[in-house]
């Protein structure tokens, strides 16, 4: 009886022991710390690799960009483009109004009326502050004048050197380009009150009333070719500067387009890289949506490039980098990936 106890009582314990076996829960917190260990090691591995076999830069896609410029005063009536359209050479962007057309034929509405107001009292403004400081300048001129003249009589008395007479005549020629400069400013200022004041008159005495209305091209036959504004290169429109309404002078830009054919990577690396790589290297690009290329440098020159601290509003001197405009093999870029960043592996020299 005592030896069949002990033997039911084993078997009792080995059953309960293969029990607790099958019962043991899966040690999901050692699987889940080993894979971030994992993870991290292959982290610092890849980390180790790029900067031990390539140098590393930042950039993004750049392209040679035109802007389309107006060469007559007048009022955008008319944007045919918008961010990201493309468009041929030639293609009509911009019509504009307000001059050559008499004012029965083109008007206001009341909105576009105050808005001229407001530039033209602005541009008044701007004139009145421009008159006042080209008299004081016009006044520190007339005493560097004088200085310059009792600086030569004390040059030849050899009271003084030929170099501290020189720094005083550089700074008579200083203000007096100063000086030519603020009277540019006054010219254009006065040129574009007088357009705005021409505006005004045509926006006040063509409505008869309230009755106002706005003559588009689609409506007459024939609009001014002067009067319209087209693209001068074949590309993607990158931005548009002004909007509908708004008063343009001549040599105003208007549209910036991007020739998407002659795309390129302007690339930022540390100024450590100098001579490690020549133009012609090959390199390799990654685009911020994950895509792949290979590319060639084909230009490589020194700037300087801004810290964080000035993006913050505080003093900061800027940082030399070393910039590489690089050629990717792919023949254009996708839509919409104009500006994009892109991150570019140069091989480091093994020897």
């Amino acid at each position: 009886m005592r030896a069949r106890r002990i033997k039911k009582h084993n078997a009792s314990l080995v059953q309960s022991t293969q029990e607790h076996k099958k019962s043991s829960p899966v040690p999901w917190g050692k699987i889940i710390y080993l894979t971030i260990i994992l993870f991290l090691l292959f982290k610092v591995a890849s980390w180790i690799y790029r900067n031990s076999l390539y140098i590393e830069g930042t950039g993004f896609i750049s392209s040679r960009e035109s802007f389309v410029e107006t060469q007559f005063p007048g009022t955008i009536v008319k944007i045919n483009c918008s961010i990201n359209d493309f468009v041929q050479r030639g293609d009509p962007l911009i019509y504009l109004g307000g001059y050559g057309f008499g004012a029965d034929n083109f008007f206001y509405s009341p909105g576009s009326q105050s808005g001229l107001r407001r530039r033209l009292v602005e541009a008044e403004n701007e004139l009145k502050i421009l008159k006042k400081e080209i008299s004081l300048l016009e006044d520190e001129l007339r005493q560097r004048r004088r200085e310059k003249k009792r600086a030569m009589k004390l040059l030849q008395a050899s009271a003084i050197s030929r170099s501290q007479y020189n720094l005083i005549s550089g700074k008579v020629q200083t203000t007096g380009k100063q000086l030519i400069l603020l009277r540019t400013k006054a010219k254009a200022a006065q040129r574009l009150i007088n357009t705005l004041f021409a505006d005004v008159n045509n926006a006040t005495g063509a409505g008869n009333g309230y009755h106002f209305k706005r003559v588009l091209p689609d409506t007459i036959k024939i609009w001014p070719e002067d009067r319209v504004l087209r693209a001068p290169i074949s590309g993607k429109v990158t931005a548009v500067v002004q909007n509908i309404g708004e008063v343009v002078t001549p040599g105003e830009a208007v549209v910036k387009i991007a020739a998407m054919e002659n795309f390129f990577i302007k690339a930022f690396f540390n100024v450590a890289a100098e001579g490690a790589f020549e133009i012609g290297d090959q390199v390799r690009i990654r685009f911020e949506n994950g895509k792949r290329s290979l590319g060639v440098i084909q230009k490589i020159y020194i700037a300087a490039d801004a810290t964080p601290h000035v993006y913050r509003g505080q003093f900061a001197a800027p940082q030399n980098m070393i910039v590489a405009e690089i050629k990717p093999a792919n023949n254009r870029p996708n839509n919409h990936i104009l500006a994009m960043k892109v991150k570019v592996y140069v091989k480091r020299p093994l020897f």
